[in-house]
């Protein structure tokens, strides 16, 4: 028996094997997190059947991933960010489906509050030479917006990767 959960930046699973008497939890506070769930199952059910250890690997191969796909996003990114793209943004931000972007100074940086997210600002050169700024404080949920103008007014575009985007006009 097995059931789970997901939000974005949350992942949950419990599994239950009644005729061994034996169950587990896993919690997880990262979307990268979310690729343990199978191997530890699969760790468990080595335990407890003898079978071949796998688990361990692919624990070694899900970390050897994310840490690469987290290194090469870092790599693409200016900390602090880009002095000229971040002293052009506005203030405030708004788009009426979503909400407010606000975009403020804090210890000397520029910082981004949207919605639960806020931390500081990175900038990033797009392939095809648009800037983005990026927010780079704790955990894995961002905000990752394409800096531009529409009408005469600074714009933040977000795409929320379901091919829907959203267009924060300056407020």
């Amino acid at each position: 028996m097995t059931h789970g959960g997901t939000l974005v930046g949350y992942h949950s699973n419990w599994f239950a094997l009644p005729e061994s008497g034996v169950g587990l939890v896993i919690l997880v506070n990262s979307d990268p997190g979310a690729s343990m769930l199978a191997p530890t199952l699969r760790r468990l059910l080595e335990i407890l059947y003898d079978g071949q250890p796998e688990a361990a690997r692919d624990v070694t191969a899900a970390a050897t991933r994310i840490a690469a796909q987290a290194k090469a996003k870092r790599e693409r990114l200016t900390y602090p960010g880009d002095a000229a793209v971040l002293a052009g943004l506005a203030g405030h931000y708004r788009d009426p489906t979503v909400g407010q972007i606000t975009i403020s100074e804090k210890n000397g940086q520029k910082w981004i509050k949207a919605g639960f997210v806020e931390g500081p600002l990175a900038t990033r050169k797009n392939a095809d030479d648009s800037v983005s700024i990026v927010s780079v404080g704790p955990g894995s949920i961002g905000v990752d917006a394409l800096v531009g103008t529409k009408d005469g007014k600074r714009t933040l575009a977000i795409s929320d990767g379901q091919q829907t985007q959203y267009l924060y006009v300056e407020d």
